[in-house]
């Protein structure tokens, strides 16, 4: 058994359901109510087995994870422009932000990693093919487990409140 099926199983094992939280969206979409202090609002999300997050928010909360029994860290390893909706931006670019060893090193027991397409141009499509496919090779190397956001561009808007 290799590190990426460790923790894969650490999350899946057993064939057992998951429940991951997501709380990453305000790199995109702004602040959203209810997360405006991570650190507390993460004591609320203490039984889910995993929670989603951007680099930066796992730096500041890093002593939620460092202990027994916390929840995986899954860490966003891109970002994208589709859905910064305040900036009113045309295309769906994506880049990465961290390499797949760079979130193991940071403290991610998984990533995650988005693939938009249909942005209505092939340079941009191709372009996040491109990033995207460079981590899946990249996490097989560092041994960490990705989890793949695919999804077409274009929604016209996102929630702005959250169920809590």
């Amino acid at each position: 058994m290799n590190g990426k099926a460790i923790r894969f199983n650490r999350l899946f094992g057993g064939g057992q359901n998951a429940a991951i939280v997501a709380v990453d969206h305000g790199a995109e979409f702004g602040s959203v109510p209810g997360l405006d202090d991570l650190c507390a609002a993460l004591e609320n999300l203490d039984a889910a087995d995993g929670i989603l997050l951007n680099p930066g928010m796992l730096h500041r909360c890093a002593g939620f994870f460092g202990r027994k029994e916390a929840p995986l860290v899954i860490l966003r390893v891109t970002w994208t422009t589709a859905y910064c909706f305040q900036w009113k931006y045309s295309e769906s670019h994506t880049c990465a932000i961290l390499t797949p060893e760079q979130a193991l090193a940071t403290g991610a027991d998984f990533i995650m990693a988005c693939r938009l397409l249909r942005t209505g141009s092939e340079t941009v499509d191709r372009d996040n093919v491109r990033i995207f496919a460079e981590i899946a090779a990249a996490k097989d190397r560092a041994g960490v487990p990705l989890i793949g956001e695919l999804y077409p561009a274009g929604a016209e808007a996102m929630p702005t409140t959250f169920a809590r």
